[in-house]
């Protein structure tokens, strides 16, 4: 078989010199963006380990979580629509009597469902200095209470020494099912006439 390149030095330079050219212009091309590559999935798989291992901690934590659960689930069954709302009432004045925070006016109180809570809120009007207002609102939902403030409005009284303050706080409480146990209540249906 015959040689079918036959070339002349300056030729074959020429060609060397185009394909090298070709080869680096590749190179850079395709290859050369993916030089940190590496790096970058060794970070990511870290990212992963370190997600896993915190799932598998959580994991562990399953029989911890479940009694926890069962404990708040306990401290806040039993009680009827009516009594939630005495007591909700009773805790807040409580905590307002307990920071010499003057409750000034309160509004009749809202209930509202879904299918597994009862929320009750209390609209009040309060009058305070900012320490006993702060303290006030932090005893009121720490431990555990179910007591949140939802909206609250704040501004200095007309003599301008203490603070008003329109506030309302929601509580909610499980709702029971015949059984006793906390769960969603059965839809009504529609009477037929």
């Amino acid at each position: 078989m015959a040689n079918t390149l036959n070339l002349r030095p300056s030729e074959r330079r020429l060609l060397v010199g185009v394909g090298l050219v070709l080869f680096v212009v590749v190179n850079i091309w395709f290859v050369w963006p993916h030089f940190g590559d590496l790096r970058k999935v060794r970070s990511q798989r870290a990212t992963a380990l370190a997600k896993l291992k915190l799932y598998k901690d959580e994991i562990g934590k399953k029989a911890e979580r479940e009694a926890e659960v069962k404990r708040l689930e306990s401290s806040t069954a039993g009680a009827h629509p009516q009594d939630q709302a005495i007591e909700l009432l009773r805790a807040i004045q409580k905590q307002a009597s307990g920071h010499s925070v003057s409750i000034t006016g309160n509004s009749r109180q809202m209930t509202r469902t879904n299918e597994f809570f009862l929320e009750q809120s209390q609209n009040i009007t309060t009058v305070s200095g900012e320490l006993e207002l702060l303290e006030f609102l932090y005893d009121l939902g720490s431990g555990n209470s179910t007591i949140r403030v939802r909206d609250l409005s704040v501004r200095p009284d007309p003599q301008r020494y203490k603070l008003s303050t329109n506030i309302k706080l929601v509580s909610s409480y499980r709702l029971e099912t015949p059984a006793g146990k906390a769960g969603p209540r059965p839809r009504p249906t529609a009477k037929k006439k």
